[in-house]
């Protein structure tokens, strides 16, 4: 029976008992190279140039492959940099962890990856002897070898066929000095020398981008690695949506009373334009695009499919980003995938021949808009009303919604929420009987790409059903820049109606839609920089006729910018 050393102190955690056996008083070294089941061990080490460590001072454990257990000579067939990290250095830690007791640790190799070491294992690998104990270290004889896996942050630099992904990636890595694990030598001058300086790699931006440390050995992901025609394919879709001009003026109304129906393209120009370049904005973007929603975390459950390959009537098909994306096309994911589900020291991964997220969900998300940027035809200070109503109050009045499409209505009543929500421009709060109510909305972040535009207007009788019926008459005028950098303002209309001199009437006593198309020239993303959607009455309220005959408020419940691809999926939707 081999005595072994306790941890239950320092000292005990670096020194060897004196009743050990007579390999206590050898080093690693010498312990590995005499003995006959580590002859492939220690040609491996000779090769590496790893003995002197081994004979070091420095006290450590080491998990030693028996000779015939593992493929020595593929270890032998790579460079002395590879066997270091993935093998020597891949069966070893600090200090002293004996077989004693009852085992259950979760070793850190001084490659910095993870294994479970037990009373008769190491990673699954049978322990055949454990505790041989050297002046330096103890030893655990192993039946096989413990496999090595790159994380998921190294994995990157032996993709094949995904360089353009590599490339990005590989762009935004830097060096660090791992302080903690170097050997701090001298003061110099004040500043700190070291007798053995340990470097890292880290990309803290790629880590921001995807709200995920792969270099993390203690995570879990998966990550979806595209194809250079993957990412090609992808970066000619999504580019579209990113065409900045390098100089923006752009109308900015707050503070200006000007009504919509007096405004030309120039008024209330933004005293000071956006300047940026224009060329690196959309490449940046674009690329941001394609890397964002590559990354899914093993602690979700909802993405246990794309690791483990496998759906049920239990697991929706849904998963989850770590940039908090929803993803509902996981069959699609499958299907695009590049051989087998591959494991890395850190989680899985994908190689993917097309990103084949739907835009909607990704690039090109639906845009709501409910708190107006100015509000015209109020008491000074005046500004819109906001309301709940819960829900279970509208339960069986179903001719409330009768004309709202199915997938508008999923996003004005989402399941998550009891109330539903709009605004008011209140009668009391108008400044006289001759006053226009008008809503502004600045359309931040809006992209270069078509859009349908859903206006969600809101009878009186959601919150009195006794109010009498009166229609609302509206019109919708659009400030915006083109692509040769002039500001532009036009009058907007549903398709088939004038665009210049027809009113639109939203019907008495149901919630309206009114939809309108526009295309954006210029991308507004991330920029402080906005287009702005007008809407005002047509009707002045200045007789009591008008004021029986048309609603005077403004109620709206959304502003729903949705882009052509999302509006040809979702108009199909059903209940």
């Amino acid at each position: 029976m081999f005595a072994t050393a306790s941890c239950s102190d320092y000292s005990d955690y670096n020194t060897v008992p004196e009743d050990a056996l007579p390999t206590a008083n050898n080093t690693l070294w010498q312990n590995i190279s005499e003995n006959e089941q580590l002859q492939d061990f220690t040609a491996i080490i000779a090769k590496a140039g790893y003995a002197n460590t081994l004979s070091s001072s420095r006290f450590y454990t080491l998990w030693a492959p028996v000779d015939g257990t593992y493929d020595a000579q593929a270890v032998l067939s790579k460079d002395s940099a590879a066997i270091v990290r993935e093998f020597i250095e891949h069966h070893m830690t600090d200090y002293n962890h004996p077989v004693t007791g009852e085992v259950n640790e979760r070793i850190v190799s001084l490659n910095d990856k993870h294994h479970d070491f037990t009373n008769t294992s190491f990673d699954n690998v049978a322990i055949e002897r454990a505790n041989i104990a050297s002046s330096n270290g103890v030893i655990h004889f192993i039946n096989g070898r413990s496999m090595f896996y790159p994380n998921l942050y190294e994995e990157v630099d032996n993709l094949e066929g995904c360089d353009a992904f590599k490339n990005f990636i590989q762009k935004y890595d830097e060096y660090y000095l791992d302080v903690e694990n170097s050997v701090i030598g001298p003061m110099v001058n004040g500043q700190q020398t070291y007798l053995d300086s340990v470097f890292k790699k880290r990309n803290n931006i790629i880590s921001r981008i995807l709200n995920a440390q792969l270099e993390n050995e203690d995570s879990s992901y998966t990550m979806l690695y595209p194809t250079d025609v993957a990412w090609e394919t992808a970066y000619s879709n999504i580019s579209p949506n990113y065409n900045y001009i390098a100089k923006l003026d752009y109308m900015n109304i707050v503070g200006n009373a000007t009504t919509a129906a007096n405004l030309t393209a120039t008024t209330a120009k933004n005293p000071e334009p956006v300047e940026i370049d224009a060329e690196l904005y959309k490449d940046s973007l674009t690329k941001n695009s394609i890397v964002r929603y590559l990354a899914y975390s093993n602690t979700d459950e909802r993405n246990n499919p794309i690791w483990s390959g496998e759906l049920n009537s239990q697991i929706p098909d849904t998963l989850k980003s770590t940039t908090d994306g929803y993803i509902t096309n996981v069959r699609d994911i499958f299907n695009h995938t590049v051989g087998d589900v591959q494991k890395s020291s850190n989680g899985y991964y994908r190689i993917i021949d097309s990103l084949c997220l739907k835009s909607w969900e990704t690039y090109e998300p639906v845009r709501t808009y409910m708190n107006p940027i100015r509000v015209l035809g109020l008491r000074t200070n005046s500004n819109a009303t906001k309301y709940n109503v819960v829900k279970n109050l509208l339960a069986g009045r179903d001719t409330l919604f009768e004309k709202v499409p199915v997938f508008i209505k999923k996003m004005l009543l989402p399941e998550q929420s009891q109330l539903f929500t709009y605004i008011s421009t209140d009668a009391a709060n108008f400044a006289n009987t001759t006053a226009r109510p008008e809503l502004d909305f600045a359309l931040r972040d809006v992209q270069s790409t078509k859009y349908h535009i859903f206006v969600v207007t809101v009878p009186a009788q959601v919150s009195d059903p006794y109010q009498p019926l009166k229609p609302t008459y509206l019109r919708f005028d659009m400030s915006y820049t083109d692509a040769a950098g002039t500001q532009r303002y036009q009058r907007l209309n549903v398709p088939g109606a004038n665009r210049l001199t027809d009113d639109i009437i939203a019907e008495a006593g149901k919630l309206n839609v009114i939809e309108l198309e526009f295309e954006f020239p210029v991308c507004y993303n991330g920029l402080s920089a906005f287009p702005t959607l007008f809407m005002s009455h047509t009707k002045t309220f200045g007789t009591s006729s008008n004021r029986n005959r048309y609603d005077q408020e403004l109620r709206v419940a959304g502003i729903y910018l949705v882009p052509e691809r999302a509006y040809e999926y979702m108009k199909n939707i059903t209940e």
